[in-house]
């Protein structure tokens, strides 16, 4: 009878470890970033609109998000 060697998983173990611990970083940096995308609970900004289909505000066409305002951009 063959039995299978528990040193050919520890790659695998470590690999998967690995990926994990990268998924969970990604998805713990992903609140702070939509965060600033224009959807606070409060009014929306001089030259901004409300999103049709979301909560929240986009800045109109020509400005940026920056400190929860709408300012002249690209």
């Amino acid at each position: 009878m063959t039995l299978i060697k528990t040193d050919c998983w520890m790659p695998l173990a470590k690999l998967f470890s690995s990926a994990s611990l990268l998924l969970a970083m990604v998805l713990s940096s992903a609140p702070p970033v939509l965060a600033q995308d224009g959807t606070g609970t409060g009014l929306a900004p001089e030259n901004s609109h409300e999103r049709k289909y979301s909560s929240g505000w986009d800045c109109d066409r020509g400005f940026r998000v920056t400190d929860g305002q709408c300012i002249v951009g690209r």
